[in-house]
């Protein structure tokens, strides 16, 4: 796994309800400002993240929180500022999750497509 993966797993979650200052506290972490550079770079392929993501989503269990929901909304609001559909279909499909156990993931995708700027072809 790569590096920039495992450090993401040090963000602590945050105690408010505020999704907009949620996402300004993610933000400003070294880890989601390591996997955007290396996002932007291509360092980081996007297979790499929808595998990544899709371990993560097998251990959901169905009547309790999420236990990765800090982990995908870091990787959530790496994506905002990529200018790519993948990004964009990332983000579109954690906001669409309707799911309970992931509540907070897909308010936190709704906050990131909010703050997106469009640039691509």
């Amino acid at each position: 796994m790569s590096r920039i993966f495992e450090d993401l797993k040090s963000i602590k979650p945050v105690l408010t309800d505020n999704m907009s200052a949620i996402r300004l506290i993610i933000k400003k972490q070294k880890p989601v400002y390591n996997l955007t550079q290396a996002l932007l770079h291509h360092d980081i392929k996007e297979s790499e993240i929808k595998d990544f993501t899709e371990n993560l989503l097998k251990d959901i269990k169905i009547g309790y929180r999420f236990e990765h929901e800090i982990l995908i909304s870091a990787i959530a609001m790496a994506m905002e500022d990529i200018n790519s559909k993948f990004a964009d279909e990332y983000l579109e499909s954690l906001a669409s999750i309707k799911m309970t156990e992931m509540r907070f993931v897909s308010r936190f995708a709704e906050e990131c497509l909010k703050h997106r700027i469009h640039n691509y072809d």
